[in-house]
């Protein structure tokens, strides 16, 4: 079946679980005939208040962004 929404292009995006703000800021800005496809990376603890457990939060992107990417590549992104 063709894709009717994104007609001009398909871009998938990757971010952490916790952010709130990317996906809905592209989904505004995202013009007629483009769609956006979200993978989140799972983030357990978010602690970034030493570089003790910001090492620990790249440690949980690290273990979960293959998934991310792999989940989002079944929407067939062009981008």
């Amino acid at each position: 079946m063709p894709d009717a929404a994104g007609y001009r292009i398909k871009f998938g995006v990757i971010v952490p679980s916790t952010n709130t703000v990317v996906e809905a800021d592209y989904n505004r800005m995202a013009p007629p005939g483009v769609t956006l496809h979200t993978g989140r990376m799972y983030i357990e603890r978010p602690l970034m208040d030493s570089d003790a457990n910001f090492e620990a939060v790249l440690a949980q992107i690290r273990g979960s962004i293959r998934v991310a990417i792999r989940d989002v590549m079944t929407s067939k992104p062009d981008a």
